[in-house]
């Protein structure tokens, strides 16, 4: 097993210097495990079923990945005195549990928790190594990894001075990382409260990509009530039919927001739109990218008639409550019927 540690050594240090050596190091800790590199991650119980108490290395295969847990403390890694998950005992330097990933991938976490001392872990990838160390206060269990650190294929679970249990490993199979994920929200903003006859309200409609990816084929859809629309801008697809009208906005890159206009034209004629009357509006926004939280993707509203312009009394036999007060014409008793 020396021999074998020693062999994992020399590949730590040619991926220290690697790091060194790099321009650029992104190295980023995970902390939560929502966090958008886990995306589409497979998480595993340590150990796996059958390892013996006593046993200082184990391997275990899952979704492609073959893992090796070695001891390097010269400690079991399932041990009677502290059950529950693997032990790293880390009191002398590079003492802990080596793990190495074939093939390697590219996001990686594990949960731990403090027996005599924190957890922690030293990450080493192809462009960054990130070391992760806790201390009294922290409460557990700690979830803790890396990512963007390229080609994580040898992790070191080590803390100065500590014993700790590892519970559960987590990470993304190579090639995975899950479907992108795009949170596309829509918002719609009118001009007015109230709705006047014969006058215009405009509609300010912004879709946005909350991230974290990139949303692909974004589509605005906008419906309206039936004989008030006026414009739509930018170019829209306007079907006066169905009362509807769509855009097609194309690829909205995380982060951004793309804004388009919608004009209504309250009705002029009192018959049509009056007292208990409202304009309706519904805006939905779409994208063939999943999307992770869909109570953001609609909006509706309704602007009421506006009671101010309305007459200060009933004028009789033109079919209008002038005055809204909810009789019209003979039903009003300002009219001599």
């Amino acid at each position: 097993m020396r021999d074998l540690w020693t062999s994992i050594g020399g590949a730590l240090a040619g991926a220290a210097t690697l790091c060194m050596l790099a321009s650029v190091a992104d190295a980023r800790e995970i902390r939560d495990p929502a966090d958008p590199a886990l995306a589409g991650s497979v998480t595993v119980t340590l150990p796996p079923a059958g390892v013996p108490q006593g046993a200082t290395e184990f391997e275990l295969t899952s979704n492609g990945v073959t893992f090796r847990f070695q001891s390097t403390s010269g400690e079991p890694l399932v041990s009677q005195y502290y059950p529950g998950g693997i032990v790293a005992f880390t009191f002398s330097p590079g003492a802990g549990i080596a793990v190495t990933v074939s093939p390697s991938v590219q996001a990686i976490s594990f949960l731990g928790e403090e027996i005599d001392g924190k957890p922690g872990g030293v990450f080493f990838g192809t462009a960054g190594v990130e070391t992760l160390q806790f201390f009294f206060g922290e409460p557990d269990p700690i979830f803790y990894g890396a990512t963007d650190i390229g080609d994580i294929s040898t992790i070191s679970l080590e803390n100065p001075a500590s014993i700790f249990r590892v519970l559960e490993m987590t990470f993304v199979p190579p090639g995975g990382g899950g479907p992108e994920l795009a949170d596309v929200a829509i918002s719609k903003t009118p001009s007015t409260n109230a709705a006047v006859n014969g006058a215009p309200i405009q509609y300010a409609i912004e879709a946005e990509n909350l991230g974290p990816d990139d949303a692909e084929d974004v589509q605005i859809a906008g419906f309206y009530t039936p004989n008030t629309f006026s414009s739509a801008a930018p170019f829209a697809l306007v079907d006066q039919t169905a009362n509807s009208v769509l855009w097609g906005v194309g690829p909205l890159p995380a982060g951004t927001v793309s804004p388009v206009t919608l004009e209504l034209l309250v009705p002029a004629d009192r018959r049509a739109f009056s007292c208990n009357s409202t304009i309706r509006t519904v805006a939905i926004a779409s994208s063939t990218t999943a999307d992770p939280d869909l109570s953001n993707n609609l909006t509706v509203d309704e602007i009421p008639f506006d009671l101010s312009t309305a007459s200060p009394g009933e004028i009789c036999g033109n079919g209008v409550d002038d005055d809204c007060n909810g009789r019209t014409d003979c039903a009003d008793s300002t009219c001599d019927c």
